[in-house]
């Protein structure tokens, strides 16, 4: 039981579930994950030159509120210990792209 605090234990506890995150994120909150990012994104400031810094980013959920700001001007940097969210962030935006 000590490994929960061993940061490798977690990172590889997030890339095993990294493919079923986002469903199991949704289903164990209640779908209140979305509705606090959309309330969160809509009291944030993003319009004009902003760098925007999500820690934590796991599988770029936050995206889809910072794309629908006004702004364009803003540089969105995302950062997760976890190589398999990030990896699977990577063929979302692809997917997205094409």
């Amino acid at each position: 039981m000590n490994n929960i605090y061993n940061s490798k234990y977690i990172q590889d506890l997030f890339d095993e579930m990294s493919s079923s995150y986002h469903f199991m994120n949704l289903i164990t909150s209640f779908g209140f994950s979305e509705i606090w990012r959309r309330k969160t994104f809509n009291k944030i400031d993003l319009n004009g030159e902003k760098i925007v810094l999500d820690l934590f980013s796991g599988m770029g959920e936050s995206l889809k509120y910072l794309s629908e700001t006004k702004s364009k001007n803003k540089e969105i940097i995302l950062l997760d210990f976890s190589k398999k969210m990030i990896q699977n962030l990577k063929k979302k935006q692809e997917k997205i792209k094409n």
